[in-house]
């Protein structure tokens, strides 16, 4: 204990007016401190929120159209327009899964997956076609994701 008290001591002022500026200076930098570290936390979550907010209106245009095209065809086109406005890649394939490797890709951008949340009912999609869904991705999305999370993440330099 007496070892502590020394160190305490030897940087604490010993001068009145320097024990008087620590008392009133130092409650305001750990004020400010306090305060700063609040207010980037919550501007963070509020930018986190309007950027996912904003990838999930562009996301719901791109089905609109989609379900609004009479053809695969006029889907097809559709995509491909909206594509480079929203800077992402889209793509429409009937009835095909995404390839492994943009699956790779996609999981080593983001890290990795430690929970995936996934919406297989959306728009105006009937019970059959909801089950179609969630049955599609248990055959053939989930064991390619079993695989990805089985090897380890891939490094680059881009």
């Amino acid at each position: 204990m007496q070892g502590i008290r020394k160190i305490i001591n030897r940087y604490l002022p010993k001068s009145l007016f320097g024990r008087a500026l620590l008392i009133l200076l130092l409650p305001i930098l750990l004020l400010q401190a306090v305060v700063v570290s609040i207010f980037v936390q919550r501007h963070f979550d509020a930018i986190t929120e309007q950027m996912a907010s904003a990838v999930a209106r562009e996301l719901n245009a791109a089905i609109a159209r989609i379900e609004a095209a009479e053809t695969m065809a006029e889907a097809r086109a559709a995509l491909n327009e909206m594509a480079p406005q929203f800077g992402f890649e889209m793509g429409l394939s009937e009835g095909s899964i995404e390839e492994t490797r943009a699956l790779r890709t996609f999981y080593d951008f983001t890290g990795g997956f430690g929970n995936l949340l996934m919406m297989g009912q959306g728009g105006h999609l009937s019970h059959e076609e909801t089950v179609a869904n969630l049955t599609l991705f248990a055959k053939e999305v989930q064991p390619r994701l079993q695989e990805l999370h089985s090897r380890p993440l891939a490094m680059s330099a881009e």
